[in-house]
C-alpha cells in the first residue's frame, strides 16, 4: 500500500476527529481479504464518520469540484467567444478560438483525473480514521499515468456496456468503480488496479446496487433542498463508497460504537 506522510505543521490540516480507530496494521506484510458487505452497514457507518469529519469531507468535494468545474467551462468559453468573433465576421479567429477549446478536452480530463485520485486519498483517510487533509486533493501526482490508463478502459468499458443494455453498463460500473481507491491505497502496476477492483466488487454486487440506489435517493433529497442540500448530500454519499471500499478489502473503518 502506499505510503501517506502526515504534517503536522500543516496548515491545511483538519482537527483531530473525536471518533476512535481500532489498532490495525496498515503496513502488514498478510493479505487483506475481501470480505461481503452489507449495505446498510456502510450508510450507518457512514453517516457516523459524516457527523463528525464532515467539514473536512464538505470542504475537499467541494473544492476539488470547483477546480474541475472551472477547467471544464474553459472549452465552453473558447467555444462562445468563437462563435461571437465568427458571427461578427472573422471566422479565421473563430475558428481558433473553437479549436482551442476542442484541445482543452484533454487537459480537462487530465485535472479531472489528477483531483480523482486526490479525492479518493482524502476519502480514505476519512474513512479509516487517518489525518485527514485538503492537501490531500494535490498528492495523485505518482499514480497519474495509470489513473489515465485505467480510466480510459473503464470508460470504454462501462460505455459499452450502456449502449447494450444500459443495465450492464451500470453493473460494469458498480464491478469496477473502486479502481481509483485500489490505485491510491495499494499502489499497484499498470492497470492491475481494475482487476483488484473487480475481485473486491464481484461477490458484492447486490449490496452495492442498494447503494447507488441509495445515493440517488439521497441526491434527490439534496436537489429537493433548492439543490444547496447538495452541498451535504454529494460529500455524504462520495464517503460511503470509500467507506465500502474498506470493508470489502478487509481494512479498518472508524470505529462508530
Amino acid at each position: 500500500m502506499a505510503d501517506h506522510d502526515d504534517d503536522e505543521d500543516n496548515p491545511f490540516a483538519a482537527p483531530q476527529s473525536d471518533l476512535d480507530s481500532p489498532e490495525f496494521d496498515d503496513e502488514g506484510d498478510g493479505e487483506r481479504g475481501h470480505q461481503l458487505i452489507d449495505a446498510g452497514d456502510v450508510i450507518s457507518t457512514s453517516w457516523e464518520i459524516f457527523k463528525v469529519d464532515f467539514g473536512i469531507v464538505i470542504g475537499g468535494m467541494v473544492l476539488s469540484g470547483f477546480l474541475m468545474q472551472i477547467f471544464a467551462q474553459v472549452q465552453n468559453v473558447f467555444n462562445i467567444i468563437g462563435q461571437m468573433v465568427t458571427n461578427q465576421g472573422d471566422e479565421t479567429t473563430g475558428s481558433i478560438l473553437i479549436i482551442l477549446g476542442f484541445c482543452w478536452i484533454p487537459l480537462s480530463f487530465c485535472v479531472q483525473s489528477f483531483l480523482q485520485l486526490g479525492q479518493a486519498r482524502l476519502l480514505l483517510n476519512v474513512a479509516r480514521g487517518d489525518q485527514a487533509q485538503i492537501s490531500d486533493l494535490f498528492t495523485g501526482g505518482r499514480y497519474f499515468w495509470r489513473m489515465l490508463g485505467a480510466t480510459l478502459l473503464f470508460s470504454i468499458m462501462v460505455g459499452l456496456g450502456t449502449l447494450a443494455c444500459i443495465i450492464p453498463g451500470i453493473i460494469l460500473a458498480m464491478m469496477f468503480y473502486s479502481y481509483v481507491y485500489a490505485l491510491v491505497d495499494e499502489n499497484p502496476p499498470g492497470i492491475e488496479c481494475l482487476s483488484r477492483a473487480r475481485a473486491a466488487a464481484k461477490d458484492n454486487l447486490g449490496a452495492l446496487l442498494v447503494l447507488l440506489l441509495a445515493t440517488i435517493g439521497i441526491n434527490i433529497l439534496g436537489v429537493l433542498m433548492l439543490c444547496v442540500g447538495l452541498l451535504a448530500t454529494f460529500p455524504l454519499t462520495s464517503l460511503m463508497f470509500a467507506v465500502a471500499y474498506c470493508k470489502m478489502t478487509g481494512q479498518r473503518t472508524v470505529k462508530t460504537n
